[in-house]
Formats: structure tokens, C-alpha cells, sequence
């Protein structure tokens, strides 16, 4: 056992120096908040209030998640179903639009958010217009989408937001077919680990899962200097923001971008 733990210590310590040393050579300014959800912390999630409340707190990006109904109207949803948040039941890609636009999807939260609907991207896009903050729309696996991922794209076409939203997904293989499609559009790709990263020509943004980034040192600098704007997600400690901050991570997705105008 002790010997375990001298083990650990020694990786521990190594580890430790190994964050200082690529700190010291990563170029860093100050972070910024990434409001996640909207702002899940202070409003139901992926609701327009929410997406108010994150553009409210002076976030530079107000990140939401889109599904399609089974009819393909792009809708603002985390999950593959709206059990958890609002008082339906069933998946999204199976029900319709008329369906889900009457559902109440703030309720759960809070009484004072009782009956806040489920928003449309496009009525999310319009009220974006003219805001300070940028959008950036998580597609959830668009490739799985009733009827793919035509309506998502003439939606943003149709708003004129090609060139004030981030367009960002899991699946690589679909951001990569963007530069087509939405050749205006910054792109990023989200992570657990990078192990294979598209070229920052392509694909600008890079998010991580903030627990890769700190049990690899050199991550942010490798990301860094291949070109990419760093993001981690998802963060809600002062700590890890700091740490984070100090490592060189331009942006923090977090549930409650006040908390990071505390910091500052």
C-alpha cells in the first residue's frame, strides 16, 4: 500500500510540474464565460428565458442544444426525450412540433417559470438579432435527425445568422461537411479527450471536457498551437475556473455566467 501511494505521489508531483512548465509557455489572456443551456442555473434550461438570462449576465457566447421534431423543426432540447424537462413524455424525433410547442418546460425548475414554453431555434435566432452576446448552437448527433439536417441549416439561412452564430456538435464527421453548407459559420468540435482534431482551418473551436485538461498538462498547449480557441466545459467551481484560466482556456461553459464576472 505504501508503495501505491508513493506512486501516486511521485505522478502526482510530476504531473503538477508538468502544468507549470506548459503554462509558463501558453499564450494566455483572460477567460470568458460560455452561458450553458441558456443559463441552466438561473432559468429552465434551453428555454428563451434562459437565453435571456445568459445575454442579461454580459456572457460573449450563450451556448444552447437542438434536436428535431419528427416533422424536422430544430427545438431547443438537451435530452433524446422531454421527460426531464417539461411535462411531456416521449422523444423528441418522434413527436411534432404542434406537440411540443405547447408543453410547459419550466415548471420544473421553478413555480415563477411555470409555462415557459419550449422554444423554436428560429424564434431563438430572431430574438438573438442585434444581442452583444454570440449564439453558439450545440446540434445533438444531427445525422440521427428525422428527415437529417436540411430545416437546421435553412433555418440559420433563413435568419440571416450564418455569420453571428458558432455552430458546434460531437460528431466531427457532420461539422466537417459545414465549410459547405454554412461557409460563413464558425465551427467547433466537442470532446471528452481530442485525440484526432480537424485542422483550425476547418474547425475553429475545440471543447473539452474540463477533467481531459487537467490530467493532461500539455492539452491546452498542443490545442493552442495547432491554431484552436480553447473551451472547456462543463465547469461550475471558482477553483477549476481559475485553474482553468491560468492553463490558458479562453472559454468556460458554465450553468451560471454571473459567477464569472465575481471572479474578475
Amino acid at each position: 500500500m505504501k508503495r501505491v501511494l508513493l506512486v501516486i505521489l511521485v505522478l502526482a508531483v510530476v504531473n503538477a510540474v508538468l502544468h507549470v512548465m506548459f503554462a509558463g509557455m501558453t499564450e494566455r489572456g483572460e477567460a470568458y464565460a460560455i452561458s450553458h443551456r441558456g443559463a441552466a442555473a438561473i432559468a429552465p434550461e434551453n428555454t428563451l428565458a434562459a437565453v435571456a438570462a445568459g445575454v442579461g449576465s454580459g456572457a460573449p457566447y450563450v451556448e444552447i442544444d437542438v434536436r428535431a421534431t419528427s416533422d424536422g423543426v430544430p427545438v431547443l432540447m438537451h435530452d433524446g426525450s422531454i421527460d426531464r424537462t417539461t411535462d411531456g413524455e416521449g422523444k423528441v424525433g418522434e413527436l411534432a412540433w404542434d406537440y411540443i410547442k405547447g408543453l410547459d418546460a419550466g415548471g420544473y425548475f421553478s413555480p415563477e417559470f411555470r409555462g415557459e414554453p419550449v422554444p423554436s431555434l428560429a424564434s431563438v435566432l430572431e430574438y438573438m438579432k442585434g444581442k452583444k452576446s454570440t449564439l453558439v448552437v450545440e446540434a445533438k448527433w444531427p445525422r440521427n435527425w428525422p428527415g437529417g439536417d436540411s430545416t437546421f441549416l435553412e433555418t440559420i439561412r433563413e435568419q440571416g445568422m450564418e455569420r453571428n452564430v458558432v455552430v458546434i456538435s460531437f460528431d466531427t464527421g457532420w461539422i466537417k461537411t459545414l465549410p459547405q453548407a454554412l461557409p460563413d459559420t464558425p465551427l467547433g468540435v466537442l470532446y471528452i479527450y481530442p485525440y484526432s482534431v480537424p485542422s483550425a482551418e476547418a474547425v475553429e473551436y475545440v471543447s473539452i471536457f474540463w477533467p481531459a485538461l487537467v490530467i493532461d498538462p500539455s492539452l491546452v498547449w498542443r490545442m493552442k498551437r495547432s491554431g484552436h480557441t480553447v473551451w472547456a466545459w462543463n465547469v461550475n467551481s471558482e477553483i477549476l475556473t481559475r485553474f482553468l484560466a491560468w492553463k490558458g482556456v479562453e472559454g468556460i461553459t458554465i450553468d451560471n455566467p454571473w459567477a464569472m464576472n465575481r471572479q474578475r
